[in-house]
């Protein structure tokens, strides 16, 4: 499966769903992050991206407003 690199233009968190954070990582700002296929409007009305590491029982989202 392809994704698409894209590069961080500020500090962002994973979620697992709107109101739950997947871990306690912090991607900085700067670094490249693969994702995989469009934005995925959630409940809150954000928009976010699937990323590299997600399976369906482990899900890995960041927000779009986080990316150039």
């Amino acid at each position: 499966m392809d994704g698409t690199k894209r590069t961080l233009t500020r500090n962002a968190y994973i979620y697992a769903t709107s109101k739950r954070r997947a871990d306690r990582t912090l991607l900085r700002k700067g670094d490249t992050i693969t994702t995989y296929g469009g934005s995925y409007k959630f409940k809150n009305g954000k928009r976010y991206y699937r990323i590299e590491g997600a399976t369906s029982t482990n899900k890995r989202y960041v927000k779009v407003v986080n990316f150039e």
